[in-house]
């Protein structure tokens, strides 16, 4: 590419995200706050208008997503290197347009009409990004992940629908009623992939790699979250707070429980974003939006570098993505696999590193919460297994026997590293600077808890040693993987392509019907969608499955 376009986009948002961060101290040391507004089509007595809204959370939460994006840029052009000059410049516009809807979110989040045009953005992006590679997995997975996606859109539009009519397309809190709360509820839930809408997470690993690092950090899955964020005071001392919080811990679980019987490398990652997700749907539901806040940026950093970590991995093992066939990395790239241990503890909650500042206050304002013991039992098994999983991946990535190939050259690029290097510089610093200098309101709370609650968090981090040792080798029997996906609904929700042809009975009639609809489909336009008619019917499969584990849960919950 003349100039190299991937170098001069990174120069662009690394200078875009500095004047962004100066700004975001600035206005949160004097607590300014801007608003930008246009009117964009007048008819009669209606109109529709866009609020551009600036503040230290926009400017702050915007300089993170274009620091990230700025690495991954730079990144991407050695990840790209074997591309043509056609596919790259065409996923340099994608990545371009993906980070602009992204801006357009963050900005924009208090009208319709902004707020609309960067959900649909980034579902046309991600979509479009997902199936870069042109293959019938692609396709399936960007399907999938279009599909749910457009669950979020279509209630963002009914809302819209709904404020027309009331000649108001603002999302002022005398203007909102339960219907459109609900609504920006199932928006988020789509966008942040919570239960029921999981499965385009993993989908959307048919991505390249560089893709996932953006959208797993500080795009996609967190504007789910950010709009949560933003109206959380919409939700205050509501009955929508135990339904979130339960939403909440039942993602974490899952996601956990299912990252430690996983092989795939970027699903795992993916499988742990999805519980921090979780993570922060739980603290949100308490009304502590600033540490929800501050947990998301701290995310942020060090998944990012364990995406492009795992990348590296992939890059060099030639696209094999089953960890079982990695091992003794750290001899041959030993300073990508130093980052990604350093990464992994950020994300366990090692003490010191970024994670752990946002990470043990959650778990300690959790503890002095009045939620139930079933759900404090399934937040503590969800951390255990957070660092059980992150351990198993360390250590069958990095110290295991190898068997990979001897005829693969694996070797480190500088172009790849440095990068990394950058991000993982801010994964180690940013926590404890952010607690520090400038989330003035995490600083001002007080806990108090005694003295065994307190060690608990360090008790679990042992106990995770013991988890790690049960499912070190859970992926060599295929048995009990089996006997898991028999009993257990939601493990098709989630797992492999290849354990989801063992259906199970109790959606049956379900499959007759979405089969006899989809067939009806196909006769209508006279298209040869045989692969999509499969396609179709595994997609509602995996959702019922996810409807059935929610009830069964919901019911065993109030029997309680």
């Amino acid at each position: 590419m003349k100039g190299n376009l991937f170098y001069m986009w990174s120069f662009f948002l690394l200078l875009m995200s500095l004047i962004l961060y100066i700004l975001g101290i600035d206005f949160l040391l004097n607590m300014k706050k801007l608003m930008f507004e246009m009117e964009l089509l007048s008819y009669y007595i209606n109109s529709i208008s866009i609020n551009i809204y600036i503040d230290w959370v926009s400017l702050l939460f915007s300089s993170v997503v274009l620091w990230i994006s700025s690495m991954i840029m730079c990144y991407s052009n050695s990840y790209m290197m074997n591309f043509s000059n056609y596919m790259k410049k065409r996923f340099l516009f994608l990545m371009i347009l993906f980070i602009f809807s992204m801006m357009v979110v963050i900005y924009m989040f208090n009208t319709m009409a902004g707020l609309i045009l960067g959900w649909d953005g980034l579902g046309l992006s991600s979509y479009c990004l997902v199936i870069f590679y042109q293959n019938y997995q692609s396709l399936n997975s960007g399907m999938i992940t279009i599909m749910v996606n457009r669950m979020g859109d279509i209630a963002i539009i009914m809302i819209l629908s709904m404020m027309m009519i009331m000649n108001n397309c603002t999302m002022n809190v005398k203007y909102l009623n339960n219907m459109q709360l609900i609504l920006i509820l199932i928006a988020a839930f789509t966008k942040s992939a919570q239960i029921p809408f999981s499965p385009w997470l993993l989908k959307a690993m048919a991505a390249p790699t560089p893709v996932s690092a953006l959208v797993h950090s500080s795009t996609l899955v967190t504007a789910g979250m950010y709009i949560l964020i933003r109206y959380n005071d919409f939700y205050y001392n509501s009955s929508y707070l135990s339904f979130m919080f339960f939403i909440g811990s039942l993602t974490m679980f899952s996601a956990s429980l299912l990252a430690n019987i996983e092989v795939d490398i970027k699903k795992i990652i993916a499988l742990s974003t999805l519980s921090q997700l979780g993570l922060m749907l739980m603290i949100l539901s308490m009304g502590n939006k600033d540490l929800a806040y501050f947990h998301l940026l701290t995310h942020a950093m060090f998944k990012s570098v364990l995406f492009m970590c795992a990348g590296t991995f992939i890059h060099n093992m030639k696209g094999n993505q089953d960890i079982r066939y990695y091992g003794s990395m750290f001899h041959s790239l030993p300073i990508t696999s130093m980052i990604f241990i350093g990464a992994t503890f950020s994300l366990c909650g090692f003490p010191f590193l970024s994670g752990f500042y946002s990470k043990d206050l959650i778990l300690e304002m959790l503890y002095m919460s009045k939620y139930n013991i079933l759900s404090f039992i399934m937040l503590n098994l969800s951390m255990c297994m957070t660092c059980s999983y992150s351990i198993r991946l360390t250590s069958m990535i990095l110290f295991s026997t190898i068997n990979w190939s001897p005829s693969i050259n694996i070797k480190e690029t500088s172009i790849m590293y440095m990068p990394m290097i950058l991000l993982f510089l801010q994964s180690i610093f940013f926590g404890y600077l952010m607690m520090k200098y400038f989330m003035t309101p995490i600083n001002s709370y007080i806990i108090v808890l005694k003295w065994y609650m307190k060690m608990l968090i360090i008790y679990l981090m042992f106990f995770s040693l013991g988890l790690f040792k049960v499912f070190k080798y859970i992926n060599y029997l295929p048995k009990f993987i089996l006997k898991l996906n028999k009993y257990f609904l939601f493990l098709d929700l989630w797992y492999n392509a290849s354990m989801m042809k063992f259906l199970s009975y109790t959606s049956g009639c379900f499959e007759i019907y979405i089969d006899k609809i989809t067939t009806i489909l196909i006769q209508m336009y006279h298209y040869k969608l045989l692969s999509f008619k499969l396609k179709y019917k595994l997609f509602m499969h995996t959702i019922f499955n996810g409807l059935i584990m929610f009830l069964l849960l919901v019911i065993l919950i109030y029997c309680l």
